[in-house]
């Protein structure tokens, strides 16, 4: 019992660092729109009806009551290429703000290099007067 509390408080853990990646890599707007949304998701169910899914159970009702390790990992993989999507995405916008600044830097570099020579040059006719 030891051993199986462990790992699903690894699973458990797990979930919510994945839970957590995504609300962080979210929107702002899209973020509060889901907590909105799930401020109170969940279901009471009897410790009896709980019990009859064994698998021997054909009742749809009962049958969907609790998640599978397939379930879990269809949701893990959903959970990491959204927010791979988001993280991709993050880092387009910030290649291309970078870019526009080096462009930005390399005009202001040319600009003062042509002031710089504009000076030299003034600066050498000075001293030959």
């Amino acid at each position: 019992a030891d051993i199986l509390d462990d790992k699903n408080a690894v699973i458990a853990r797990e979930k919510a660092n994945l839970i957590m990646d995504m609300y962080c890599c979210m929107r702002e707007n899209r973020r509060k729109d889901l907590e909105e949304k799930n401020v109170w998701t969940f279901k009471l169910e009897l410790q009896s009806t709980l019990d009859k899914i064994d698998g021997s159970v054909p009742d749809g009702e009962v049958a969907n009551k609790r998640a599978t390790k397939g379930d879990i990992a269809d949701l893990s993989a959903n959970l990491k290429s959204e927010i791979t999507k988001e993280t991709a995405n993050k880092l387009k916008a910030l290649t291309k703000e970078m870019k526009g600044k080096i462009e930005e830097m390399r005009a202001e570099t040319k600009e003062m290099r042509a002031e710089m020579t504009l000076m030299l040059q003034l600066l050498q006719q000075q001293q030959q007067i």
